[in-house]
């Protein structure tokens, strides 16, 4: 559903948190015994703040007003400076949504949310539309029908379950079948489905889809040819049609001599 098409306005109310950690550096000359200019300092650490327990956590907080702490630090630091060494922003995870009758129509965001909306849809029928040989599209879909009966009632990719141990993993098979025809999968995403599809397969079903004409191109020298067997045949397999190349060559160059 459109979001011009929801009638029912609603604030969203939400904050960034900026935090910023700071530092102030000093340093002082001394003859004693560093272990126990050490302890001094952690002593003068406590003089300047106190520690009570808050809930769960032990917090520092500051024992006078924040003037006197400071002053107590630049005593000793005998710096007045202090330097940003990080900074941190972070969106409030819950935002509150507040219905607001008095207003219809479209947010001022709305267009660009919903572009992004548009952009993680359960997509099945573009799967279809890459023109990927249909008789393999058909028997890896009845290879978990099951699991793939459930994709087709998910809206968004964040409506798709991720099932234990790939028993009902909507997730991983959603973007296996994305492999599997070619389309884009980001980066990090289980496709356990498609590896398990092409190692059932192996060297000489890939040979076969040649032979029907879908691989458009089966030339020694196609780059697109090679990655897609080192990708999907077992080292023995490679090593094979590795073998059967250079074999080829050796071939092609004793007929040129003779």
């Amino acid at each position: 559903m459109s979001a011009s098409n929801n009638k029912n306005m609603k604030w969203v109310n939400f904050n960034f948190v900026k935090t910023v950690k700071v530092i102030k550096k000093g340093k002082f000359l001394t003859s004693l015994d560093p272990k126990l200019v050490e302890i001094w300092l952690r002593t003068y650490e406590k003089s300047v703040f106190d520690f009570k327990r808050m809930g769960d956590n032990f917090e520092r907080f500051q024992k006078e007003d924040p003037d006197k702490v400071e002053s107590d630090i630049e005593c000793i630091t005998q710096s007045s400076d202090w330097e940003v060494v990080h900074q941190n922003y972070e969106c409030s995870k819950n935002p509150e949504f507040v219905v607001d009758e008095s207003y219809f129509g479209k947010g001022d965001l709305d267009d660009a949310i919903q572009e992004w909306i548009d952009t993680k849809r359960v997509d099945i029928t573009s799967i279809y539309a890459t023109g990927h040989n249909p008789l393999e599209l058909q028997d890896f879909i009845k290879e978990y029908q099951e699991i793939f009966n459930k994709i087709w009632k998910r809206k968004t990719i964040y409506d798709l379950k991720e099932g234990r141990n790939g028993t009902d993993n909507e997730v991983g098979l959603y973007f296996s079948l994305r492999k599997l025809v070619g389309l884009e999968v980001p980066e990090g995403i289980d496709t356990e489905f498609y590896i398990e599809w092409s190692n059932g397969k192996g060297f000489d079903a890939y040979l076969q889809l040649k032979e029907e004409g879908w691989v458009r191109s089966n030339w020694k020298g196609d780059a697109n040819y090679e990655k897609w067997l080192k990708e999907n045949l077992t080292k023995e397999e490679y090593k094979k049609w590795k073998g059967t190349f250079e074999e080829d060559e050796e071939v092609e160059e004793t007929c040129e001599v003779t």
